[in-house]
């Protein structure tokens, strides 16, 4: 139920966003504006907030919204709305409406939908940590002679 809430909630606020942009200052269609939403949301919401945020976190997720939302709102766009605007340059102004959004978004989906199946256990961002080792010695010549001099001395 969780999901569903969390998709509707999408849809929505990317409606709203998109409307608002391409609806009210552009003439672009009611129906435009929906079909361009639900596609926008079905494919964030599956490919982003449920594989991505879960497994790789928000900064990763912002990114990843970032390009598929633009990307998916210029080819989109271009399939629904008949009327003449300049897409590209709409479609980076909604994509930046819509990261801002999914930034509280992410935390919504985090906090109340991904917590049910990972049992509160979300990677954040994994870092692979080195250890190194330094030692005095460069050569290892130079420790045998070492220990035959420690050697010679006892």
């Amino acid at each position: 139920m969780e999901y569903l809430k969390a998709y509707f909630l999408k849809f929505f606020i990317t409606m709203t966003i998109v409307y608002v942009i391409f609806g009210i200052f552009y003439g672009v269609s009611i129906w435009d504006v929906i079909g361009i939403s639900f596609f926008l949301s079905v494919i964030t919401f599956t490919l982003v907030d449920l594989f991505i945020l879960p497994k790789l976190g928000d900064l990763s997720a912002m990114f990843s919204d970032f390009g598929l939302s633009f990307l998916s709102l210029v080819i989109f766009g271009g399939v629904f709305i008949e009327e003449f605007i300049i897409l590209g340059s709409l479609s980076l102004f909604v994509t930046t409406l819509l990261l801002v959004w999914e930034s509280y978004f992410h935390k919504y989906v985090t906090k109340n939908v991904l917590k049910e199946e990972t049992k509160g256990n979300i990677i954040v961002e994994p870092r692979i940590n080195f250890i190194t080792e330094f030692a005095e010695e460069m050569d290892v010549s130079d420790i045998s002679k070492q220990k035959s001099d420690e050697n010679d001395v006892r």
